[in-house]
This record gives C-alpha cells, sequence and structure tokens, in this order.
C-alpha cells in the first residue's frame, strides 16, 4: 500500500497538488510502472459543475491523460 499526501497550502506551492500530475507520476514511479492508460479511469467529484468547489478532478483526469468520471456515472 502506498499512502501519499502533498503538505503545500495551495496547488501553486506543489507539482504534487491536483490538477497537476507529479503526484501520480511519483506513485508510477515508486510503483515501478505506469497503468495501462487505455484500461484506467479516474473517479472524482470535483468535475466543475454548478455545485461542484471546483475542477480539479477533472482537470487531473485530462493532465494525465485518464478517463473521467463522476461518482454518479459509476455508483
Amino acid at each position: 500500500m502506498i499512502f501519499m499526501a502533498s503538505t503545500a497550502n495551495t496547488k501553486m506551492d506543489s507539482p504534487y497538488r491536483k490538477p497537476q500530475v507529479g503526484m501520480f507520476e511519483r506513485v508510477c514511479k515508486l510503483m515501478g510502472s505506469a497503468p495501462d492508460l487505455s484500461k484506467s479511469f479516474y473517479c472524482g467529484d470535483a468535475a466543475g459543475r454548478t455545485n461542484d468547489h471546483t475542477n480539479d478532478d477533472l482537470l487531473f483526469s485530462i493532465n494525465n491523460k485518464l478517463k473521467f468520471y463522476t461518482p454518479e456515472m459509476l455508483f
């Protein structure tokens, strides 16, 4: 199991905060390989909809070339 968290206060402070790709790249490096992106997806609730607090989850998936789903689309 890998647990990682960015301690930066703002998105601009760290390449490890969404929607940046640093955390995803770091996890792939720790695992020794990247996942098959054609078989992977990212699920998040920050999709830029009217009541969402941000669109960072959607942008994170785009930046990492992952398919994106909201929780409502999957559950």
